[in-house]
């Protein structure tokens, strides 16, 4: 009955909240958005650009990861430790203690949805914009020098959908020294099937529920990708002209193999990641030493002033 009904609503918020019995939360956030709206050309934010990311013993990559996006316009970073074992929030001390990062532990399996939904809560009258994605995503502008210009010149009103472009291991074996972005610079062509997916920037004011790859807006609208196209959390249109995500799926096989052990953020299942699908994501048909070289030694020097490498 209830998949019935959905066929004839047009908003996939509400056919969403009408699946999972959350019709009466469903119904409370469109009632509060109604108001954010009119509320919203008057509104002024602290932040322009923010990202929410949730993370499991990712410490050796996490300092890389700010530093790059800090340089390109993210403001604050609401990071969630998914019950890490390793010396993550050590390597976080110092963006902590000067406000880079608010941080939060965060216990159980199958988190990232509800670590997104926390954050949009509590943050989303902080800030105009907010960013999902993994540590493994790097977020890099094409045809602008940083996101906010990136966002400025594109003008969503609900959120921005990127697509990713798979990255593969450069042939090493191992962990090798040296940045993620200056360690991998071979990614797969652009209609690799996987660079269908996407990640949202998303208007945090017009959330319902936020998904592993988009979000669930409030009334019928979506977000649109750089050239204004309607998308859900994948597109076969791929378009990488304007902003790209650059996804370090796998890196070398040894840090798959410690990402396969780590498990999935997203699921309660034993459901994991398999050594086939590295050989599926392991992608090394093209490479470019351009796009992310400007960034390598800015990246360093800030990783040295705080006394991480």
């Amino acid at each position: 009955m209830k998949k019935l009904i959905c066929t004839f609503i047009p908003s996939k918020a509400l056919r969403y909240a009408i699946r999972e019995g959350l019709v009466k939360e469903y119904l409370k956030a469109k009632s509060q958005i109604k108001k954010d709206i009119k509320l919203e050309p008057t509104r002024t934010f602290k932040h322009f650009l923010t990202l929410t990311a949730i993370c499991k013993n990712e410490a050796p990559y996490l300092p890389e990861w700010i530093e790059y996006h800090k340089m390109l316009g993210v403001e604050k970073f609401y990071i969630y430790d998914n019950e890490s074992t390793d010396n993550t929030k050590e390597v976080l001390k110092s963006y902590i203690e000067d406000g880079t990062i608010e941080y939060t532990y965060w216990k159980g399996r199958g988190q990232q949805g509800k670590a997104y939904d926390h954050s949009i809560t509590n943050h989303k009258y902080e800030t105009k914009w907010m960013a999902f994605v993994d540590i493994d995503e790097f977020i890099v502008p094409l045809s602008k020098e940083t996101i906010p210009e990136i966002i400025n010149d594109i003008h969503p009103k609900a959120g921005l959908s990127i697509h990713w472009l798979i990255y593969g291991d450069n042939g090493h074996k191992t962990k090798t020294d040296g940045l993620v972005i200056e360690r991998f610079t071979k990614h797969s062509t652009k209609n690799f099937e996987r660079n269908g997916w996407v990640k949202t920037i998303i208007n945090p004011r017009l959330v319902f529920k936020m998904r592993a790859h988009n979000a669930e807006f409030i009334g019928n609208i979506l977000a649109k990708d750089e050239n204004g196209k309607k998308i859900t959390g994948h597109s076969n249109h791929i378009s990488h002209n304007k902003i790209r995500i650059n996804h370090y799926w796998g890196k070398s096989f040894e840090e798959f193999q410690i990402k396969k052990n780590r498990g999935r953020a997203s699921t309660i299942t034993a459901q994991g990641i398999l050594t086939k699908d590295f050989n599926y994501y392991n992608r090394n048909d093209i490479e470019d030493k351009t796009t992310m070289q400007k960034y390598i030694k800015t990246i360093k020097d800030n990783l040295k002033k705080r006394g991480l490498i």
